[in-house]
């Protein structure tokens, strides 16, 4: 069965799949070896294990005799290719430059990540006492579900004219969510309408202004740009009887850790900022 697996299918890895390549020794040292020599130029185990999709394993199968052969040749087409002159092609060139690129911002990507997780956030700390305080100080919100109705437009323009007309009496929050969504079939939940929702389903980002409206009141147009503008409702209110300290820890500790660690982040790109020479050009 793995003689039938064909080559081309495993050829493209290169930035999609993960290689795991052959193994590193303690020093963190790659251990790959060289398989062949084409006119000089060296093919190497990772470069085989690339090839298969990452996995290393393969190498002790009759694939990796195929996959060096189809390597082999692909450098000796590329060598001829070189020769020919087509590597200065403007088309070959960009999409080697897109590559670049590609590799460029994977590891300006994945460094940024290990830092914010190496230098932040494992550094970030909720205690019970920071918990037991933001119950304490939130326990009206965080036991009171609220059903909300969302409207999304395109434009400020296009939610400040259903506001006021909602305001004036023209029409009604639930007419123009209604009409908005008429090609949803009966039967199916009406996507403007989200239910009722616990407090730990509301962005932290909209608590404020969702437990800030009354039973049937419409908020302001909540302006989210790129992503266009927004009209909430809370159509009603009901109590959360499974909404008590011991109930609600977990997702008090996820808020607040992941409001720390958005403060610490902050606070360190601030410093990396102000230590270091940025000019926009």
């Amino acid at each position: 069965m793995m003689e039938k697996i064909g080559i081309l299918a495993l050829g493209f890895a290169l930035l999609l799949v993960p290689a795991a390549c052959s193994k590193a020794n303690k020093g963190g040292q790659s251990t790959s070896r060289v398989l062949a020599r084409v006119n000089g130029v060296p093919i190497t185990s990772d470069e085989v294990v690339q090839r298969m999709g990452g996995h290393d394993r393969l190498l002790n199968t009759p694939l990796k005799d195929r996959v060096l052969d189809d390597l082999i040749t692909d450098e000796l087409l590329y060598q001829n290719g070189v020769k020919l002159g087509l590597d200065r092609d403007a088309k070959f060139q960009g999409m080697v430059r897109l590559m670049e690129l590609k590799v460029i911002e994977f590891k300006r990507a994945e460094l940024a990540r290990r830092v914010r997780d190496t230098q932040i956030a494992a550094k970030v700390n909720v205690t019970e006492q920071e918990v037991k305080e933001f119950y304490d100080r939130n326990a009206e919100n965080i036991g009171t579900d609220l059903h909300i109705g969302l409207l999304h437009f395109d434009t400020a323009d296009e939610a400040n004219t259903a506001l006021s007309q909602i305001r004036s009496g023209k029409t009604s929050f639930e007419r123009i969510g209604a009409d908005r969504f008429a090609h949803v079939p009966k039967g199916s939940r009406q996507t403007w309408d989200l239910g009722f929702m616990h407090w730990n389903q509301i962005a932290p980002d909209l608590l404020d202004v969702v437990y800030g409206l009354q039973k049937g009141q419409v908020s302001d147009v909540l302006d989210r740009s790129p992503n266009g503008s927004f009209l909430i409702k809370v159509m009603d209110r009901k109590k959360n009887p499974n909404a008590g300290l011991a109930d609600m820890r977990t997702a008090i500790e996820s808020r607040l850790q992941a409001k720390k660690t958005k403060d610490a982040y902050d606070r360190y790109v601030q410093q990396l900022r102000s230590s270091a020479s940025v000019k926009k050009e």
